[in-house]
């Protein structure tokens, strides 16, 4: 079976769109894995998510730091479930992953 990328219109990707999905799929599983190692949990994510909110506030016209803000939750999202699946935990939807000692 042959896997076909198409564009946010259902067109087919072409190779520089295709080149960019997987270098971001590199980059985030990188990301992933050095998250995953480190003893962190929900709490982390809450403090460096409200900084990077703070500062997106500051220093992006309003539209921009909305933008950025959601995409950064939804990474934290994602980190935090890699998180919590190498530390064996499986979570509900909309449960946070909290380790007994951080």
């Amino acid at each position: 079976m042959k896997t076909i990328l198409v564009g946010a219109d259902g067109s087919p990707a072409g190779d520089a769109a295709v080149a960019r999905a997987l270098a971001l799929a590199e980059q985030h599983a990188a990301a992933v894995h050095v998250v995953q190692v480190l003893p962190i949990d929900a709490a982390h994510f809450d403090r460096w998510l409200a900084l990077f909110e703070e500062t997106a506030q500051q220093v992006c016209p309003p539209v921009a730091a909305e933008h950025f803000i959601v995409r950064a939750r939804r990474i934290a999202q994602s980190l935090e479930l890699g998180v919590a699946l190498q530390a064996g935990a499986r979570l509900r939807v909309g449960e946070r992953f909290r380790r007994e000692s951080c």
